[in-house]
């Protein structure tokens, strides 16, 4: 096992999974040990490998927040978001009061087109992790994909007064001001967004937009 972690660590994913499969061979399932499975799994972009290992682990393992919360993001992750939210939810009522849950579960909930409820989960996550960037962005992302464009972009400029060097929160921002065509407005903050996190593709073609918008 150990051998198996020490060369995903190092980027041998084919030694890597040789290595915990003969682990698990050798001294029997372990929930754990295929909760690292799939996250190796999930590394080399095998998600139906990795999906499988989850069940495992779920089957193995006595109920608890984190396989429920670690199988739930990753199912949400790969698109299937209503197995997702099923597991999210499970996470949530055994944690009520952990904030990832909640977020992971809002995240889920706008995947399978359930804006209200999704935005529900997220307010929740910020009500108990407020000072976590990630849970008040993805709650502004929220509204946006309720078509609340105005309510977005007022809680993004709030973050991005809070978050000054979050080049996500500067890029959403950015995105908020160009769904309503405030594409002059949104030039400075996606221009931010670029400055501070050059090499990410999706700020580059965002800005690009806005301004050839701008030239029309």
């Amino acid at each position: 096992f150990h051998l198996g972690k020490a060369l995903e660590s190092l980027g041998d994913f084919g030694g890597a999974e040789a290595a915990l499969r003969q682990a698990l061979e050798l001294e029997g399932s372990q929930a754990s040990w295929h909760v690292d499975l799939a996250a190796l799994y999930g590394r080399m972009g095998e998600t139906e490998q990795a999906g499988r290992e989850y069940r495992r682990a779920l089957d193995l393992a006595p109920p608890s927040y984190d396989s429920y919360l670690q199988a739930g993001a990753f199912y949400r992750e790969g698109g299937l978001y209503r197995e997702a939210v099923s597991l999210l939810e499970r996470a949530v009522a055994l944690a009520p009061s952990r904030a990832e849950g909640h977020h992971q579960l809002g995240l889920a909930k706008l995947g399978i087109g359930q804006p209200d409820e999704g935005l529900k989960a997220l307010e929740r996550a910020v009500e108990l992790s407020p000072k976590e960037a990630l849970y008040q962005i993805d709650l502004a992302n929220g509204y946006r994909a309720r078509g609340d464009h105005t309510e977005a972009a007022k809680r993004l400029l709030s973050i991005v007064k809070d978050w000054p060097e979050s080049a996500q929160a500067h890029y959403c921002l950015g995105l908020a001001l160009a769904d309503q065509r405030w594409h002059g407005e949104a030039v400075a903050p996606l221009s931010r967004a670029v400055e501070l996190h050059q090499e990410e593709p999706r700020y580059r073609c965002a800005l690009a937009r806005s301004l050839v918008a701008l030239n029309q």
